[in-house]
């Protein structure tokens, strides 16, 4: 569970105030609403990926590199946020990764704890991301 909290907590920080956010940085309503949709597209589309590299590369390989881009676009959505084009695209990067997140762990889940029981460990897992969401609720 300590992965799925800190793994997921930068994607769900930024899907929860990336509007908030970009109103203080980009003030342009309308053109967030354009970057929530595509953060949407993106998150939604990315999980098939996710899930074919897991089966190709294994997680830890995939988890390391979902955990390397997410630390590298948290580390410079400051520095980028004031271009619109920049912001769009670091989100839209941010919601593909966090699509991993919510790909890779009921594949792993199953895997390791098999068909029987995994789907019942993955109720708790799952409760992770309810963590990390009430945290990056908390931090705002």
């Amino acid at each position: 569970m300590f992965m799925v909290i800190f793994g997921s907590f930068f994607g769900l920080f930024m899907a929860n105030n990336y509007k908030v956010y970009g109103l203080e940085q980009v003030n342009d309503d309308q053109f967030l609403t354009i970057v929530g949709s595509v953060g949407s597209i993106t998150n939604g589309c990315s999980r098939a990926g996710w899930a074919l590299a897991l089966d190709k590369f294994g997680f830890r390989k995939v988890f390391f590199i979902v955990i390397i881009i997410q630390s590298i676009i948290s580390a410079t959505i400051n520095a980028v946020s004031e271009t619109k084009a920049l912001y769009l695209i670091w989100y839209a990067i941010t919601m593909c990764t966090e699509g991993g997140m919510f790909s890779m762990f009921p594949a792993i889940t199953g895997k390791v704890f098999g068909a029987r029981i995994g789907p019942l460990i993955y109720g708790f897992i799952f409760f992770g991301f309810a963590v990390a969401n009430l945290s990056a609720y908390m931090l705002t």
